[in-house]
């Protein structure tokens, strides 16, 4: 009977041990699979030409400008890009000390747009604009400075996340196309 019990421990070790194993082997290549996703495969940066694209882009980073404007916290967490909040630890106490304010007669001109496919239906588009203050009294803007985001687009949702970049940050992604 104890040579039974001694191998039903084998036996149970042995299933232990595979389970194990397994387990490890799903967790190595989930945690690679992730690694992934976040570095991309950011290939070739093009100049985006797509009126359309450009658009969709220009109106997402209205949002992110209106809502930085009129204190909009919640919808701001909503649209910032994840990686950013966590490597600034963003959050709804703190939103403002971090991101730049607007006055509300800021407007941002959008003037170039590079674009990285990412994944099958994920682009990442890098955008350089000029905030402008708008003067009611004439029909001129004046020329506050230049702004830079990071905005990524599901192409078949139009779900977007925004991140504002610093002229160092652009510039690394886009390189010598922005002349």
């Amino acid at each position: 009977m104890k040579k039974m019990q001694a191998s039903e421990k084998k036996v149970f070790l042995l299933l232990l041990v595979i389970v194990v194993s397994t387990v490890i082997i799903v967790i190595i290549i989930n945690s690679n699979m992730k690694l992934t996703e976040e570095i991309g495969e950011e290939v070739e940066v093009i100049a985006l030409i797509d009126e359309n694209r450009f658009l969709t882009i220009k109106s997402a980073i209205d949002t992110y400008v209106s809502n930085v404007k009129y204190q909009n916290v919640g919808h701001l967490l909503d649209i910032l890009d994840t990686r950013y909040v966590r490597e600034n630890n963003i959050n709804k106490n703190n939103i403002f000390d971090i991101l730049e304010k607007y006055n509300s007669n800021y407007n941002v001109d959008l003037r170039r747009v590079y674009q990285i496919k990412k994944y099958d239906n994920i682009y990442v588009y890098y955008t350089r604009a000029k905030l402008v203050e708008e003067n009611y009294n004439s029909f001129m803007q004046e020329f506050i400075k230049d702004v830079y985001y990071k905005v990524t687009l599901n192409e078949n949702t139009l779900a977007f996340s925004i991140a504002p970049l610093s002229s160092v940050e652009y510039k690394s992604k886009v390189g010598e196309l922005d002349g």
